[in-house]
């Protein structure tokens, strides 16, 4: 019996909500013992690598609070290293901790870290080199530590989160050289990849950018990017499933802002065969005459969000299987005929990626979902049309179950 309950309990908990499973953990033992397990999983223990009572001067009392956190966490972990930059804690053996290993997730939070609480997470990191799926690393101050992982493999990490929150265009190129190594060399399986702009740009001028693994599929970018960056990107060799631009600005003093369609066209093109995902929120800079874009065909394409749209209101596309080089006006069955989920924030009704009076759109097959968020718009008949425009093209956006058509239109006051 206590065998069957032991693997009963584990594969009931894996569809029972977090605070379901703790109430679990009160049934009887048996219940706890095997409910924890699945609970640990999901569980991700913030750890203050900084004392929580600095008062104290026996070092055990100072960290109780998180060496008893460290016995406990066993697969995802959150690492904060937030001291005050005019605050210098004492060198701290790390014999006092206890070992943790093993882990499937690590973030580590830095903003200002002594050598003492870099070793401890060189320590943690590379103590889960087996068994690591995901790490992240967000720097709040300066970029002045990575650990050091050259010469050891992570057979089974497949996401790597590398955020800079001030994005600097000026980085520890040393830094830099050690992400790209670590990147090429250390992350075989690796997946999924979140980083600036700009750190990507650096590490594409070292050289890299053409040796990362095959195996990564999507990329999502945030920051300020030109049209050199878009050249190095383009480098990448796998084939990518998923693109994101998240947040990002096209720096207004680049001397080649007229390059830009060209090179965002030409990395577009490079992936546009296997793209199922694509996410641009791109704003143009003030001031700045608007340029031509052309985009090309995504036969593979399920999913498409765009923010700030009227960035390319000049805008046509390219077939060149039908069409060779001439462009062609948006048809949804041509340019995007695998088209499911289709997300729209704009802050005025006629742009290039939604239907207009003058551009007449034959229906699109494949869009069965269609969100668009507006900027409020006042005039009643204007909001009436465009609606109907949308209707008209998407009529295959309706509710499996229901049948009502899954068009939302919401307008921002």
């Amino acid at each position: 019996m206590w065998k069957e309950k032991s693997e009963v309990i584990p594969h009931l908990c894996k569809f029972l909500a977090t605070k379901d499973i703790k109430r679990c953990r009160l049934v009887c033992k048996s219940w706890n013992y095997n409910a924890t397990h699945t609970l640990k999983g999901r569980t991700t223990i913030k750890i203050r690598l900084y004392p929580e009572n600095d008062r104290d001067t026996d070092p055990f009392k100072m960290w109780d609070g998180i060496v008893q956190k460290m016995q406990f966490c066993q697969v995802n972990v959150h690492l904060e290293i937030l001291n005050q930059l005019e605050y210098t804690l004492p060198p701290v053996g790390l014999k006092i901790f206890p070992p943790v290993g093993f882990l499937k997730s690590i973030f580590v939070q830095v903003y200002k870290a002594e050598q003492w609480q870099k070793d401890l997470c060189d320590k943690i990191v590379l103590n889960s080199a087996l068994t690591l799926e995901k790490l992240r690393f967000e720097w709040r101050h300066d970029m002045d530590y990575f650990p050091f992982l050259r010469g050891t493999t992570f057979p089974e990490l497949w996401e790597l989160i590398l955020w800079d929150i001030w994005d600097r265009r000026e980085n520890d190129g040393l830094l830099l050289e050690r992400i790209g190594q670590m990147i090429t060399e250390a992350f075989p399986k690796l997946e999924y990849l979140k980083t600036n702009c700009n750190q990507l740009y650096e590490i594409g001028k070292m050289g890299f950018l053409s040796n990362f693994p095959g195996s990564l599929k999507s990329l999502e970018l945030t920051g300020q990017l030109d049209a050199k960056g878009l050249k190095y990107i383009a480098k990448i060799p796998s084939s990518l499933k998923k693109l994101v631009f998240h947040q990002v600005s096209f720096d207004a003093y680049d001397p080649y802002l007229n390059r830009l369609p060209f090179m965002l066209h030409k990395l577009l093109e490079k992936h546009s065969p296997t793209l199922e995902k694509l996410a641009i929120d791109i704003s143009w800079p003030d001031g700045c005459e608007k340029l031509k874009w052309g985009v090309p065909v995504f036969p593979a394409l399920k999913s498409f969000r765009i923010c700030h749209p009227t960035t390319f209101e000049n805008i046509e596309f390219r077939d060149k299987l039908v069409t060779g080089n001439n462009w062609i006006r948006l048809d949804y069955n041509v340019c995007f005929p695998s088209l499911e989920s289709l997300h729209v924030s704009t802050n005025e009704l006629h742009v290039a990626f939604l239907p207009s009076a003058e551009n007449r759109i034959l229906i699109a097959n494949s869009v069965k979902n269609v969100e668009i968020a507006v900027e409020d718009v006042r005039n009643k008949e204007e909001k009436l049309a465009f609606y109907k425009r949308l209707l008209d093209v998407f009529q295959n956006a309706r509710d499996s179950a229901s049948g009502n058509l899954k068009i939302i239109v919401t307008y921002k006051t």
